[in-house]
């Protein structure tokens, strides 16, 4: 459990990495009502941050029921305004996808924004303004009305993210991640903490800190699942993971002794195949490593290449392209006959018979006229620069 008291004092509730100090207090003792700063060269962007939060004050438990019961009241305003206009919001949200939540299921800025963003837009034609149901008088009053709303919502909710600043980045200091920085930690959070604000209700007499924590918790840990691993995989397979681990904890204590993965699906239900490939984990080799240790190439450089080199397809795509210009200057019937011996539309050559049988001509008609073809379309590429091809 968090330090309650802590938090609600103005003292910063953590200390900068690596020197000790509180933030906001970085070199020596200031004086009474002075705050040292270090030259810009000895500060990292963590500690600024740091500093930045030292500075920003916390609300009172009294303070913060003021200010969450107004949130409440703004959301409830918005929520009024767009239940009003259900056919507009259905249209605006018609493209939105799975997680869109509507009006009249529960709040969320997201939805509102895209709702205010469709009808302003829709003031622009007689047509789009038919769409939403309204009238142009009508649309005109909702677009101000519901923008009134929004920005004095975006008031008291940005109060509230600046008052809540330091639990969330308490947290982020507590979700340790291999790969991810404390500064991204603490935007991740940021948007749990936007959240909670969307979500409270000041009614149930819950503090928000304790509510808040949850939902900030809940996106550290979806952050961590979407964008901690180098190759990401699906959010409900990294939590299958966690739940496989606690199982198999329990189950060893129970049997002192391992655990199989057949006892673990069936603790879960799941077919054994489907563990095997959910529980699967991933291990990365940079190419730029060397093979070994006595072999100092790179693994980029001996991994067989499946398609052409980058250079190889711009030169052949140059290539059929000029040889198309060529091929121009010839006439139709032994252009016709270049392309079906070498196979130029379809990579397939056919045989002299079989376009002689065509054309209706015998197999050695076809001979004369490719090789003749041939002699012209050698002048052609001559002319052209293309001869180095022709060898």
């Amino acid at each position: 459990m968090l330090d309650s008291e802590l938090l609600e004092t103005g003292e910063s509730p953590f200390t900068t990495a690596g020197n000790g100090m509180t933030a906001g207090r970085l070199e020596g003792r200031p004086e009474a009502g002075e705050v040292a700063i270090a030259p810009p060269s000895e500060l990292d962007a963590e500690k600024l941050f740091s500093a930045e939060l030292g500075s920003t004050t916390v609300l009172t438990r009294a303070e913060e029921v003021v200010l969450t019961r107004a949130i409440a009241h703004a959301r409830q305003r918005i929520t009024r305004i767009l239940k009003r206009a259900r056919r507009l919001s259905r249209a605006a949200l018609a493209d939105g996808g799975r997680g869109v939540v509507h009006p009249e299921e529960d709040f969320r800025e997201r939805e509102t924004v895209m709702i205010l963003t469709y009808a302003s837009q829709a003031l622009q034609t007689k047509r789009s303004t038919r769409a939403t149901g309204l009238s142009r008088a009508s649309l005109r009053t909702f677009v101000s009305t519901l923008s009134a709303a929004l920005g004095e919502y975006r008031v008291l909710r940005d109060q509230m993210v600046r008052a809540n600043a330091r639990l969330v980045n308490l947290l982020a200091r507590r979700y340790h991640h291999p790969t991810l920085t404390r500064l991204d930690l603490f935007q991740e959070g940021a948007i749990g903490l936007l959240r909670a604000i969307e979500k409270y209700d000041p009614d149930r007499n819950i503090k928000f800190s304790t509510y808040a924590m949850w939902w900030i918790w809940q996106q550290l840990g979806r952050a961590a699942d979407t964008y901690g691993s180098l190759i990401r995989t699906p959010v409900h397979w990294n939590q299958l993971r966690r739940r496989l681990s606690r199982d198999e904890q329990e189950l060893a204590g129970q049997s002192e002794g391992p655990v199989s993965r057949e006892t673990l699906a069936g603790t879960r239900g799941i077919q054994l195949e489907r563990l095997e490939a959910m529980a699967q984990t991933f291990h990365f080799v940079s190419t730029d490593a060397p093979v070994s240790d006595t072999d100092d190439r790179t693994l980029e450089t001996v991994l067989a290449a499946e398609g052409d080199e980058a250079e190889e397809t711009v030169l052949k795509a140059t290539l059929r392209e000029r040889l198309e210009a060529a091929l121009t200057q010839l006439p139709e019937r032994e252009r016709y006959i270049l392309r079906q011996r070498f196979g130029w539309e379809e990579d397939r050559s056919e045989t002299l018979d079989e376009i002689g049988s065509r054309l209706g001509v015998s197999r050695e008609r076809i001979r004369q006229l490719e090789s003749r073809a041939l002699h012209k379309l050698k002048e052609v590429c001559t002319s052209q620069g293309l001869e180095d091809y022709l060898h």
